[in-house]
């Protein structure tokens, strides 16, 4: 199995002073550990798993102000037209073998949501092309799609292997994979701020009946939205021991008859027309 997860880069650290790079430096004593492990009683514990160095430093347009304020000379830069939105240093790559670690480590637990999260991030960058995404909204939503199910890591394996109907009890600790796997990602600063609004918010629904946080309308954040859409379309035509996956007609009927309840009804609209391209 091959997931894409590059992260951005850009060589404009170069160009800052001194004291802004001792700051990426500082960052680069930060270490990512985690392991989630699911209780007796339900609840989740964690312990160091993964020990990496985080070499990141993540310009959100707060922290982009703050250098400007104090380093005038480097407004030219950051308001250059090559500069992104929000820019990664390049020298984080650790971050991409971390990112592929998750993955493994989750595809080992359940070789379905492993081949799930595949081919929805494989379906996540068809519709970015068929909306005119940015590059860097397009990698967020690649990699949304890569990590929207990896806070199944934290999910006993008797559940998410179950060929059987989940008990009310069962299927409550299914849905807490949306906030396990946030609080994973809140480790690494790099994913935080934009992928792991999409790993918590992607079952929300339109209608505010959603989970985590029962977020209504336009408050899911888009990109979680248009995971919305795409997970639940592949789960419903991909085939499972227990059942086969129903035809691409039957889903689409059922995306749209959930459009303005479930899901966006403008990203429905969007989705369908490339349904036959999938």
């Amino acid at each position: 199995m091959s997931f894409r997860v590059s992260i951005f880069g850009s060589d404009i650290h170069q160009n800052l002073k001194r004291t802004e790079q001792k700051n990426i430096q500082k960052e680069q004593g930060n270490f990512f550990k985690f392991q989630t492990n699911l209780n007796d009683n339900g609840s989740v514990s964690q312990q160091n798993f993964v020990s990496a160095p985080i070499a990141t430093k993540l310009y959100s347009e707060s922290r982009i102000q703050k250098t400007v304020e104090k380093n005038p000379e480097s407004k030219s830069i950051f308001s250059s037209s090559s500069f992104p939105k929000i820019s990664l240093m390049q020298n984080a790559c650790n971050v991409s073998d971390i990112a592929k670690s998750l993955i493994l480590a989750i595809q080992s637990k359940d070789s379905y949501t492993g081949e799930h999260s595949k081919a929805v991030q494989k379906y996540a960058e068809t519709f970015a092309r068929k909306l005119n995404l940015s590059s860097f909204d397009t990698e967020c939503l690649s990699l949304g799609a890569a990590f929207h199910d990896i806070g199944k890591i934290g999910v006993s394996e008797s559940i998410l292997n179950k060929n059987d109907k989940l008990s009310d009890e069962e299927y409550e600790q299914i849905k807490r994979h949306t906030e396990i796997g946030s609080k994973i990602l809140d480790n690494m600063p790099v994913l935080k701020e934009n992928i792991g609004k999409i790993v918590r918010h992607h079952h929300e629904s339109w209608d505010g009946t959603g989970y985590p946080d029962k977020l209504k309308g336009e408050q899911i954040p888009v990109q979680a939205r248009m995971i919305a859409i795409i997970d639940s379309y592949h789960a419903m035509t991909s085939n499972r021991p227990y059942r086969q996956g129903m035809p691409k007609e039957k889903a689409s009927e059922i995306l749209q008859d959930g459009a303005g309840k479930q899901w966006d009804p403008e990203l429905v609209d969007k989705f369908l027309e490339i349904i036959p391209a999938l």
